[in-house]
């Protein structure tokens, strides 16, 4: 170092340096990014600061393009370090890395909850989606990922407690459960000023179904349970609670009830989902529906509920929710979408979720059986191309199938998208597949893998 040479006077400068490289070469598109990774000058100043970093020292401070995105490239190989699914926990370490694994593990960003401007992640899925050509400055790092200063705006990270968490699997057991059949829900229509809206919420009934579910677990050993939308509100929460926290045998470490109608200071009711501690009842997450399912008249007929509903377009009755909440934990980054959520997942700014990397997406839906590649797969493919998550879809036996399906065909239940090698990275849906002799609702399915799909 020349005597004119100076380093970063804190981790701070330096994370705002990186969030300034990476906004700058946001959008150099694929010439702009091959030729980034072919110079060898950036070549060398990465070896240089991922070296240092290593040694657990500050880099040189420089403000020249090449530098800066030396400095960027260098980072995120030492941050290998850090992120959950690359890191050695035997690894110990100390100044600049051990300064922001210990921010992370509490605040969730690299430069902090405070920091003004965009925010910094450890990218955690270990699969980018399918194959592409890289565009970008970012999309050229392995374990850094740059978020927006819109989107932080609209995110609230946050991570389970320690006693709460997963552990480090190396695959999730997931079950499902779709909980409410034919008539188990309650299905109205209401008007507001003039508007006509449609509402579902769980029943009385379905209260006494919660213990047969929990029992249905005891030898499943499953890290999470899913179930639907529309079977949750805050007396079915209560009642969950109670069933986990007085079962006399093993539960689910985690499991999201569903989706359904709470109560908010002022409005509509939100359409709200909740995510437990299975052993404790603790309530580790709650995620309110974002963007509300106008039901046309068609699908009011066809999913078989105009008696309920009556006739003309109907907006669902609640308040959308303004925030997005993602859930770290060392097992992934967890995100919850509702229904149409879902259907839009890749649309501003419900692409939100997508912008900050999750390694799992959990959907409950309300809707008419699965289809083969309908909505919830082709969605699910998108999500899987942009970050490389899991995505969970669980749907309920309210709505029957349409008419002209044979009473005695098998029912998709739910399923699941991953990210997979073969075909250039082109995920296929697995489903969860009943058949009419099994089809009860406190049933609980595993869902697939790709090794017994």
């Amino acid at each position: 170092m020349s005597s004119v040479d100076q380093v970063y006077p804190n981790v701070d400068r330096m994370l705002q340096a990186v969030c300034q490289a990476l906004a700058t070469d946001r959008q150099i598109g694929v010439a702009g990014a091959q030729a980034i990774s072919l110079d060898q000058q950036v070549a060398k100043s990465a070896a240089a600061v991922e070296a240092v970093l290593r040694e657990n020292r500050l880099p040189v401070m420089s403000t020249d393009r090449t530098s800066l995105r030396g400095l960027v490239l260098g980072l995120d190989r030492a941050l290998a370090s850090i992120v959950p699914e690359r890191s050695d926990p035997e690894v110990r370490l100390s100044g600049p890395l051990l300064l922001m694994r210990q921010r992370y593990n509490v605040q969730g960003w690299l430069n902090g909850q405070e920091a003004s401007g965009p925010g910094l992640l450890p990218r955690r899925a270990p699969y980018t989606g399918r194959p592409r050509l890289p565009e970008s400055l970012n999309d050229l790092c392995e374990n850094v990922l740059l978020v927006s200063e819109d989107v932080r705006s609209r995110v609230r990270l946050q991570w389970v407690p320690t006693r709460f968490d997963l552990g480090v699997p190396v695959h999730l057991s997931v079950g499902m459960c779709p909980l409410a059949g034919p008539g188990d829900l309650i299905v109205e229509r209401r008007s507001k000023d003039g508007l006509a809206y449609y509402s579902v919420e769980p029943s009385v009934p379905l209260e006494a179904r919660v213990d047969a579910v929990v029992r249905a677990t005891a030898s499943l050993d499953l890290d999470l349970l899913v179930l639907p939308e529309a079977v949750c509100n805050p007396r079915m929460q209560e009642r969950w609670q109670e069933a986990l926290r007085e079962a006399d045998h093993d539960v689910p470490t985690w499991v999201m009830i569903g989706s359904g109608p709470y109560p908010i200071e002022a409005g509509l009711p939100a359409n709200r989902a909740v995510l437990l501690h299975g052993p404790s009842g603790e309530v580790l997450m709650e995620q309110d529906k974002m963007a509300g399912f106008m039901m046309p008249e068609q699908t009011v007929k066809g999913w078989g509920l105009a008696d309920n509903l009556g006739d003309g377009n109907l907006s669902e009755w609640m308040t959308p929710g303004r925030e997005r909440v993602i859930l770290e934990s060392t097992a992934g980054r967890f995100a919850v979408v509702i229904c149409e959520d879902l259907g839009r997942v890749t649309e501003s700014p419900l692409a939100d979720v997508l912008s900050v990397g999750p390694t799992h997406i959990v959907a409950p839906v309300f809707s008419r059986p699965i289809d083969k590649d309908g909505w919830e797969a082709q969605t699910g493919r998108e999500a899987v191309h942009h970050c490389g998550a899991e995505v969970y879809v669980v749907n309920s036996l309210h709505v029957d199938p349409p008419p002209w399906v044979p009473a005695d065909a098998d029912r998709r239940l739910g399923l699941v998208v991953r990210p997979q090698a073969d075909l250039a990275g082109f995920p296929r849906p697995l489903y969860v597949t009943g058949t009419p002799g099994n089809l009860t609702p406190d049933r609980v399915w595993l869902y697939p893998t790709q090794d017994n799909a």
